[in-house]
């Protein structure tokens, strides 16, 4: 499809007036994006992605029981979050500030908006929250500098505010200290506070900005005893570790 079929289909999806057919349309042509044809895409479409990339954020912002129980509207996150990925990945032709411009939100209220609503989200809507946050954690891998803009400062801010340095947090690593975990125990809301605002964290320690309410010293008193038991009561299982809790200890 051309650009004019994807700026045809941007009206609806901002107007949520979304119909099946055209949800398929637009997971379709950003589907179909591979290491060969991304480039000339998004210099094509540039201002289709940007519309449809605000939009993502400003839906993950407000109330999200008006559209996440619509099967059509969540696979239309995933296959945008899958797109983002090989946009972060692909180093040739794509300029930084492109891919900037695309995956920081430009108003940290869409980033409040997404936060206010964790501790009382479905599932479904928290997945798709940890998807985006960790996007701008991969984002941050590759362009190191994007730590020091007001917006990223402010959403790492907020994250180890308002869940890493919490009772919350340790609660869930606390679990991971026994020595035979239920799977019953390994919850999407877990996941978020484990791996998404971990991988945050250790994203903003590597780059080494000052900007942080907390010290490294406050972080280290705060969750050394719990995350030294957990590896000790697990270093001599690695091989039997599963999937969950490889994934929460992945980005300690």
């Amino acid at each position: 499809m051309t650009e004019d079929n994807l700026e045809q289909l941007v009206p609806d999806l901002l107007n949520a007036s979304w119909s099946s057919n055209s949800i398929i349309k637009i997971t379709d042509i950003f589907e179909k994006q591979n290491s060969q044809t991304i480039s000339a895409f998004i210099s094509v479409s540039l201002n289709s992605v940007l519309a449809i990339e605000h939009w993502a954020w400003q839906m993950l912002s407000k109330d999200s029981n008006s559209w996440i129980n619509i099967d059509s509207c969540a696979q239309v996150f995933h296959i945008l979050h899958s797109f983002n990925m090989k946009l972060i990945s692909h180093n040739d032709e794509i300029q930084a500030d492109t891919k900037i411009s695309l995956l920081i939100p430009s108003n940290i209220t869409w980033i409040d908006g997404l936060l206010e609503q964790i501790e009382s989200s479905s599932d479904t809507f928290l997945t798709l929250a940890g998807l985006w946050i960790e996007t701008l954690s991969h984002l941050a891998h590759q362009l190191p500098d994007i730590v020091f803009t007001p917006t990223m400062q402010h959403l790492n801010n907020r994250l180890s505010r308002d869940f890493l340095m919490t009772n919350q947090y340790k609660f869930y690593l606390k679990q991971l200290c026994e020595t035979n975990l239920l799977q019953s125990i390994f919850t999407v809301k877990q996941h978020f506070y484990l791996q998404t605002c971990s991988l945050s964290l250790s994203v903003h320690l590597w780059s080494k900005s000052q900007n942080f309410p907390f010290t490294g010293e406050q972080i280290i008193k705060f969750l050394n005893e719990d995350y030294s038991k957990m590896i000790l009561v697990h270093s001599h299982t690695m091989h039997s570790w599963s999937s969950e809790l490889l994934s929460c200890v992945a980005d300690y």
